[in-house]
Parts: structure tokens; C-alpha cells; sequence
């Protein structure tokens, strides 16, 4: 979980990388980044889950 104090209303940009400097052996090392969007409203916060192939 991550705590986002004081965010404005509104659509933003996330961003999660794992394992940026490619520190651990992998067979696909382009799978490390994801983006996703979060819509903020001004008393609550919708998430929605998108689940791709092969994760």
C-alpha cells in the first residue's frame, strides 16, 4: 500500500518498477514496469483492477 496525503481530484499516472537495476536473472527482463491510472475523486479513490495474460 502507498500513501498518497494530499492529492488533488483528478486522473494520475502510477508507475511500479521492480528490480530497476536488473539485479536479479530473469528469462524477460522487459516485464520489470507497469503504468496504470488512478481516478481521485474528492472523498474517495477508484482503483480498478486490470489483470493481463501470463501475470
Amino acid at each position: 500500500s502507498v500513501l498518497w496525503p494530499n492529492v488533488a481530484p483528478g486522473a494520475h499516472v502510477v508507475r511500479a518498477v521492480v528490480d530497476p537495476a536488473d539485479d536479479v536473472s530473469e528469462e524477460n527482463e522487459g516485464n520489470n514496469e507497469v503504468y496504470g491510472m488512478v481516478l481521485v475523486a474528492k472523498a474517495q479513490a477508484f482503483l480498478p483492477l486490470v489483470l493481463r495474460n501470463g501475470w
